[in-house]
């Protein structure tokens, strides 16, 4: 019987319920205060956290004998109602917008989730639709390949996923598209790994480490003006410090406030590109706005979505 990452228990599901939501805050505050530089790092540990989580909770759930086509119907059924809603709220707003390049056929790969493909292919997107989405379209490539990565054993899974974080680190050099593809990347294949294999840190390691992996970066990129190990640094760290936050234990106070908006991170993550407004110019108020609107809109999103697929199913 596999051993499995600590003991996937209600607590440790909480945790990551609310890890996942600081970690999309992270993205939309590094987005909209995209003037500030440093800001680069919180989203990339944010979208390591999603994408690691991801990989951990895929192992975990679906090894040995399971259904491809179960799999698959959990996955779409989970993304793609929201996605169809949120595909027709942004319809309805390009419309109002009366945006150009709305009816091309950019967007029909955008709809279906495929924009990583615009980019990663240095295709121009002329279609409004597709901010950010090039995650979907990593997460459904990672969905396409978990089934071979999930016949991997033990040794086989290590040596592919240190050939993998090396060769992210070779086109991250070399192929870099203005996103953080090749470290999102590592964080599903690293979160298999961890699944797989039953690995585990003591938080208090992970805070330890956590703490280290980033001084030593701020030290050689402040002092050294050395950023060519940032891959390294960045991904150990932010794997640290997932591993750090295992011990947390939520007031249940606490998590029913938070609880309603955990639910709803894949539409956050997906309109908040397109609701940062700026309607008094002063930054942080507008970010306040843009905030409150975007996780509004997500909650009902998320509410109609779920609607429609209890319609269907009953």
């Amino acid at each position: 019987m596999r051993q499995v990452f600590l003991n996937i228990n209600t607590n440790i599901s909480r945790n990551f319920s609310v890890l996942k939501l600081f970690s999309i805050l992270m993205v939309f505050c590094g987005h909209f205060f995209h003037e500030i530089p440093i800001l680069w790092i919180p989203v990339t540990v944010g979208l390591l956290i999603f994408s690691f989580s991801s990989g951990l909770f895929t192992s975990v759930k679906y090894t040995g004998a399971y259904s491809i086509k179960k799999f698959w119907t959990n996955k779409l059924k989970r993304l793609g109602a929201s996605f169809c809603v949120i595909n027709a709220v942004l319809f309805l707003l390009f419309m109002v917008q009366n945006k150009q390049g709305l009816w091309s056929w950019h967007t029909l790969i955008n709809i279906l989730g495929l924009n990583g493909l615009l980019n990663w292919f240095y295709i121009n997107n002329i279609s409004p639709f597709g901010r950010g989405m090039w995650f979907l379209t990593l997460l459904l490539l990672f969905y396409l390949v978990y089934p071979f990565l999930e016949k991997l054993n033990k040794k086989a899974m290590v040596i592919t996923s240190i050939a993998f974080v090396f060769a992210a680190y070779y086109l991250n050099g070399y192929h870099g598209y203005g996103h953080a593809l090749w470290l999102t990347a590592c964080g599903f294949i690293l979160g298999v790994l961890t699944g797989k294999n039953g690995m585990k840190m003591p938080p208090k390691t992970g805070r330890l480490f956590s703490v280290i992996f980033f001084l030593i970066m701020m030290g050689l990129n402040i002092f050294f003006k050395f950023s060519a190990l940032n891959f390294f640094l960045l991904l150990l760290f932010s794997v640290s410090l997932i591993f750090s936050t295992c011990d947390v234990v939520i007031s249940d106070k606490w998590y029913q406030i938070m609880s309603p908006f955990t639910g709803c991170i894949f539409e956050i993550y997906l309109l908040h590109s397109y609701l940062s407004v700026t309607p008094t110019q002063i930054r942080i108020i507008d970010f306040i706005i843009s905030l409150t609107l975007v996780v509004f809109l997500s909650r009902g999103v998320n509410f109609v979505s779920h609607a429609l697929v209890a319609k269907f199913e009953g």
